[in-house]
């Protein structure tokens, strides 16, 4: 049984939506709660907490979105541009995205090249 793709834009989902807003809220409610309920000198160092806590966890956030949404798309050209400058033998290479000119090259290659493994563990790529 196959699996359908959600028609629902990444990002869109109401778990994920939902995760977001409580995200915002928890950052909102963690620098106003310490200015009305703390007194000043108390006020001033958790702030400065939460304001090290947000800044420390937003590259790595950042890189997360970044990876979540760019990063097929990085490797589908990383491995493009393998195929283009012919870095190794297409037999090789991992397999590139179905819609690009590579497609042809690697299901030839991998027609030609054949992995034997006997007893003395010889590999022989035909070709």
């Amino acid at each position: 049984m196959a699996m359908q793709q959600e028609s629902t834009p990444i990002g869109q989902r109401p778990t994920e939506r939902l995760l977001q807003w409580t995200l915002l809220l928890g950052v909102v409610l963690l620098t106003i709660v310490p200015t009305v309920v703390l007194e000043q000198r108390s006020r001033i160092f958790m702030l400065k907490l939460v304001i090290a806590a947000i800044l420390a966890f937003l590259p790595g956030w950042l890189y997360m979105q970044f990876i979540r949404f760019k990063g097929r798309s990085l490797y589908d050209e990383f491995v493009i541009n393998l195929f283009r400058l012919r870095i190794d033998q297409d037999c090789n290479l991992p397999a590139p995205p179905h819609s690009t000119f590579a497609v042809h090259a690697a299901a030839a290659a991998q027609a030609r090249c054949t992995v034997r493994i006997s007893g003395s563990s010889r590999v022989s790529v035909g070709g």
